[in-house]
């Protein structure tokens, strides 16, 4: 999931809302000061990423139901292990007492077999439905998460009038003056948008 949001987060880029008109120039914003015409800032979604707190809780979220539903599985696995291999001692046993003849007991054997396996592949379908439905959630929330940050930005942007926002990442961008990144105040809005929204 981390991957999906990280590739959704990095793709945002903001066109301004301005309607300005005028010849525009290239000068930076001064820190403390409103931006120029033609102005440019970057978030680095990296450190958003780390520190936005529905991310985390999403992540956290995700990572806990994962991690239950490999724990299921492999309790179903180990469960079908265990009852064939009593099962086949239970026959084994059988045998050398004389209450169950050896064609009788490998007959039996095969059908165990044949009813584990189907078993198994029940259980392998409901493992694979799951994580199914773990990818359809790990999408929905990486649409939340982007439109959310879209959504910000747009707001943001109205009392900015920046002309562009940049989502800085890696090495997709190689080089930045520190004074356009706005990744702290960007991220403070967002913590404390999304906590009002949850009162």
């Amino acid at each position: 999931m981390k991957k999906y949001i990280l590739f959704a987060a990095t793709a945002i880029i903001l066109a301004a809302c301005g309607n300005n008109n005028e010849p525009k120039d290239n000068n930076l914003q001064k820190a403390g000061g409103a931006p120029t015409a033609g102005s440019i800032a970057y978030v680095e979604i990296d450190s958003v990423l780390k520190n936005y707190t529905p991310y985390k809780e999403a992540i956290e979220a995700m990572t806990n139901e994962r991690e239950s539903i490999e724990r299921t599985a492999a309790s179903k696995q180990q469960a079908l292990q265990n009852s064939y291999q009593q099962t086949m001692a239970q026959y084994e046993q059988q045998v050398q007492s004389g209450q169950l003849d050896p064609q009788t007991a490998q007959k039996k054997a095969v059908q165990l077999q044949n009813s584990l396996q189907s078993q198994g592949q029940v259980a392998a379908a409901a493992y694979e439905k799951q994580l199914l439905e773990l990818q359809r959630k790990d999408s929905i929330n990486t649409a939340a998460f982007t439109d959310s940050i879209h959504n910000f930005l747009a707001d943001y942007n109205k009392d900015k009038g920046y002309s562009m926002i940049l989502a800085k990442s890696g090495i997709n961008v190689l080089y930045a003056n520190p004074e356009l990144n706005i990744t702290d105040d960007v991220l403070t809005g967002l913590n404390k948008r999304y906590k009002k929204n949850q009162k």
